[in-house]
């Protein structure tokens, strides 16, 4: 996904999950939840419980993923971060920077 739709997308819904950026990578591949599955060497109920929120991602697995679906690993952390902010009720944002 590139930076622009990611701030589309952001400025539509709010912080994405990463349940949208999964559903966005199956939809842009023309892909099933099984295929998605089969490439991640996970079952379809666990793509199926991250898909819908009912199970969450530490961030090495997020890092994992994203590494082979070859997608931004910024992403999928800022991502995980955000859902865990948003599980205490705070009003705030996590921004990901490069370091070095």
């Amino acid at each position: 996904m590139t930076t622009k739709s990611v701030k589309f997308l952001e400025d539509i819904v709010g912080p994405l999950t990463i349940g949208m950026i999964l559903e966005s990578y199956i939809e842009r591949n023309d892909m099933t939840q099984v295929e998605l599955a089969e490439k991640l060497g996970v079952t379809k109920a666990f793509v199926n419980n991250v898909i819908n929120g009912r199970k969450k991602l530490s961030i090495s697995k997020a890092v994992e993923i994203a590494r082979t679906l070859k997608d931004s690993e910024k992403l999928y952390i800022k991502a995980i971060l955000n859902q865990e902010l948003k599980g205490t009720g705070l009003q705030c944002e996590i921004q990901i920077n490069e370091v070095g």
